[in-house]
């Protein structure tokens, strides 16, 4: 049985579902106290990230089908999405 939930973070998830769902975790309410720990922690990540509230499905769209047509031609473009006229470095695949 694990002593704290810092220790229930160096499991791997696979092995903490299993030891939560056999019972080897504890009681429900160390169970629900872990829990809340992980959703505290993901309000406070949630807080500090830099992502917008709402996905940019076009642009995501856009990304992935020009990533597609590189890759079908074989290169590997890098780009700096954050410079208003992006900048391209075109690799050719061997």
């Amino acid at each position: 049985m694990w002593d704290c939930a810092e220790c229930a973070h160096e499991l791997n998830e696979t092995d903490l579902l299993i030891t939560i769902r056999t019972g080897n975790y504890g009681t429900l309410e160390r169970v629900l106290s872990f829990a809340n720990t992980l959703f505290r922690e993901l309000e406070e990540a949630e807080a500090k990230s830099g992502l917008p509230e709402r996905v940019d499905r076009a642009r995501v769209s856009a990304t992935i089908a020009a990533a597609t047509n590189l890759l079908s031609r074989g290169e590997h473009r890098i780009c700096n999405p954050d410079r208003e006229r992006q900048e391209h470095k075109t690799i050719r695949s061997m």
